[in-house]
């Protein structure tokens, strides 16, 4: 009923209608894996967390953590 009432007041194709619910409950059930990192950078702690399938992760943490010091070495006045 509801359904039919969208379709009708929204002049939605029912098959749209439909492929939209259908992305919506898909993609809000699946687990995700997250993959996280931490570390210390500028008299502070940082925590990134992604959910990727990335193929090396330890890499990724050098590359943030080389990006922080290079953005600290050029901020800093000593």
């Amino acid at each position: 009923m509801l359904l039919m009432i969208l379709v009708k007041k929204y002049s939605l194709p029912l098959w749209l209608l439909l492929f939209y619910l259908f992305t919506i409950f898909s993609t809000s059930c699946a687990e995700k894996e997250f993959h996280e990192f931490s570390g210390e950078t500028m008299g502070t702690n940082y925590t990134i967390k992604y959910s990727a399938k990335l193929s090396n992760q330890s890499n990724n943490k050098n590359k943030v953590d080389q990006l922080l010091e290079d953005i600290n070495n050029q901020m800093s006045t000593y």
